[in-house]
């Protein structure tokens, strides 16, 4: 991905669309791109075998929504994110009925995340290093899209809407929200120092 992306930078340069100090900067930004399509088109490969690409399309537009803006922990490379999501998806695919099984479960579940993450709103990586008027704008941000997601999920559990689908909604906000909790845990949370 690497080469691809600085082959892409370099024609930038090349046929003067970017100056090239800026080089780096879309190097990094095409190299995230190809990783987030491998990563949602695998995602989706994923539902597809297991014959739940609603459910999955669901998820991964809930979890990206919010996930963007609250943050969260993440792996030390792209290798290992990829790996670990996969996995993680996986085992939604195969138990992520299991929470639709037990309504009162997915209450509690719901509440619980929905609490964190408006109390922490977005947790500050060292890759975003917000400035504290940036922190506060992020975490706005985050608890808008939480509430955004919350009012769709319960509009679709009030509207009938198949528990299957409504689960898998409600997976994505529990996600985001244990990923925020280990970012908490493995301490990859940055406070601003005012530099």
């Amino acid at each position: 991905m690497d080469k691809v992306a600085q082959v892409a930078a370099n024609a930038l340069v090349d046929n003067n669309i970017i100056p090239i100090e800026l080089r780096n900067y879309y190097e990094y930004a095409i190299v995230t791109l190809i990783e987030k399509i491998v990563s949602v088109m695998t995602l989706l490969v994923i539902g597809v075998c297991f014959e739940r690409t609603i459910p999955a399309i669901l998820f991964i537009l809930f979890f990206i929504m919010l996930r963007k803006r609250t943050g969260g922990y993440h792996a030390k490379t792209f290798t290992l994110c990829y790996i670990e999501s996969i996995l993680l998806f996986v085992l939604l695919m195969v138990f992520g009925d299991l929470l639709i099984v037990y309504p009162s479960a997915i209450i509690i579940a719901v509440g619980s995340s929905f609490v964190l993450i408006m109390y922490i709103g977005t947790i500050n990586h060292s890759c975003m290093n917000y400035s504290t008027d940036e922190l506060e704008e992020a975490k706005k941000s985050a608890r808008y899209v939480l509430l955004l997601e919350m009012m769709i999920l319960m509009a679709a559990n009030d509207l009938g809407v198949s528990r299957h689908y409504v689960g898998f909604m409600a997976w994505a906000i529990i996600m985001c929200a244990i990923s925020m909790v280990m970012a908490k845990i493995t301490d990859q949370e940055v406070h601003y120092d005012g530099k």
